[in-house]
């Protein structure tokens, strides 16, 4: 081997010495799949009209809104959004339905007793509802769903006269618990947020529903029914692969230069 031979393999050899750490560094991930969505859909506001006296107790009685949710995971809590204009509170079952078929109430003639979830019976409370001012429903709200408007008058607005803009779910008769029935479920797919009315001569209209999802994460190859799955692959930058071929050269000049 010559000198001029030996001194580029000595270069190499110790120049992938002093730079091999560097190959170490990480790089960020090239997806398979690209983009991550939002967690919550928004509505586009449009007010459809809630069917006045219908409600017999089932989702075909209701006037309902499609909500696609298309995040991943398995959901570890629930919040429900909804704006609504109505003339009486106590008309009004609201529920929401999960991708699996999951049915829970969050609000059931707020004001009234009714001995059954069939639409029968009179009259809960007459406050009133206005698109401006939606309200939420969350299990670790203070407030009762089933109190909305009982401090105002029957001419005044919940939320927007009172302040009180989130509740935490009261099912009464219908099914359900809260909105921790959803915990375990998958999160993607179609919810439905439903309104339904059980009284004559007090109409209205639903003007929008967000359904908010807190996920735990899932295996990004395997994702999660309804989803596209995103999986992670380790990435080499131009750098990264000069790196290598200098330590695999230098490697190569060790070799040789010990024959």
């Amino acid at each position: 081997m010559s000198i001029f031979t030996r001194k580029l393999c000595l270069i190499l050899l110790f120049g992938s010495i002093l730079v091999a750490p560097l190959s170490a560094l990480p790089t960020d991930p090239e997806k398979l799949a690209t983009g991550e969505p939002p967690s919550t859909y928004v509505p586009d506001g449009t007010c459809i009209a809630i069917t006045d006296d219908a409600y017999d107790g089932s989702l075909a009685s209701m006037t309902c809104l499609t909500v696609p949710v298309i995040t991943s995971g398995t959901i570890l809590d629930v919040n429900v959004d909804v704006s609504i204009n109505h003339s009486w509170i106590g008309d009004l079952t609201i529920k929401v339905v999960s991708p699996q078929g999951t049915v829970s109430t969050l609000q059931s003639r707020a004001g009234f007793a009714e001995p059954a979830d069939d639409g029968t019976g009179c009259c809960g409370d007459s406050s009133d509802l206005v698109e401006t001012s939606p309200f939420t429903f969350d299990d670790d709200a203070v407030d009762s769903a089933e109190d909305m408007g009982s401090t105002l008058l029957g001419t005044e607005f919940a939320c927007q006269d009172d302040a009180i803009c989130t509740y935490f779910p009261v099912p009464d008769t219908g099914p359900g618990i809260n909105l921790s029935d959803f915990i375990g479920e998958f999160a993607s797919g179609d919810w439905m947020v439903c309104v339904g009315d059980s009284a004559a001569g007090d109409a209205g209209d639903f003007c929008s529903a967000t359904v908010d999802v807190e996920t735990e994460g899932v295996d990004p190859c395997r994702g999660s029914p309804g989803s596209i799955p995103i999986c992670e692959i380790p990435a080499m930058s131009t750098s990264g692969l000069a790196l290598l071929f200098l330590m695999l050269a230098g490697a190569g000049c060790w070799i040789i230069f010990r024959r």
